[in-house]
């Protein structure tokens, strides 16, 4: 479905499942024929904890 979709595209967003470190080379080899077919491609892994920042950016005026 990636690959169909993304042939024609300037960036594909993907993300990256959450393996273990033993299951990331896998998922590498078993992926590199996609990346290759569909050009530029942004691999993103979401973290699943987060703070709360301060973007008040009025006070910097």
């Amino acid at each position: 479905m990636i690959e169909t979709n993304s042939k024609q595209t300037d960036l594909t967003i993907i993300g990256v499942p959450n393996y273990k470190i033993d299951k990331q080379a896998e998922y590498v080899l078993k992926t590199s024929h996609l990346f290759e077919t569909i050009g530029s491609a942004l691999l993103v892994k979401a973290a699943n904890n987060f703070n709360e920042l301060d973007l008040d950016f009025t006070k910097y005026k």
